[in-house]
Formats: C-alpha cells, structure tokens, sequence
C-alpha cells in the first residue's frame, strides 16, 4: 500500500514543488486506513495547507484508493 499511496503522491508533488513545498508520507495505518502525512519547505506552517490537504491530496488520495478513509497530517 505504501508503494501505492506514494505514486499518487508523486502526481501531487510538481503543484506542491512550484510552490516551494513538498509532502513526505511517514506511514499508512492498516487498521484505520488512514494515511499520516507531513507538509515540508513552504507547504509546512502555511495558511492554506489544510485546504491543500482536504481538497488536493485527500481527494486524489481517495479517488486512486478507495480504502483510504482519510488522511491526517503530523
């Protein structure tokens, strides 16, 4: 799954690269089906993170992987 998780977030990285930022997968839960993130470089601290997380990495999260319940930052 973690190989999985990280080609979807490899889609994700060039918006979150333009912007000086990038996220770093530090592990998925089997039980919960929730995967733990963390935001580096300028995504890290930055206003409009969560929204980057609920409407850009969550979403595609979810469409390429249906079992993902959500997603939490660390």
């Amino acid at each position: 799954m973690r190989k999985k998780i990280e080609s979807v977030l490899d889609r994700i990285r060039p918006a979150l690269n333009f912007h000086e930022g990038d996220i770093e997968l530090i592990r998925y839960d089997t039980r919960t089906k929730m995967v733990y993130l963390h935001f580096l470089g300028t995504c890290s601290g930055c206003s409009i993170s969560e929204i980057t997380l609920r409407d850009l990495v969550e979403k595609e999260l979810k469409k390429t992987l249906p079992i993902i319940q959500g997603v939490l930052t660390t």
